[in-house]
């Protein structure tokens, strides 16, 4: 995932 809150709803990305 991206480091954005916008992929963090799947995975835990580096920012969320």
């Amino acid at each position: 995932n991206f480091p954005l809150d916008l992929t963090a709803i799947e995975a835990p990305s580096t920012n969320g």
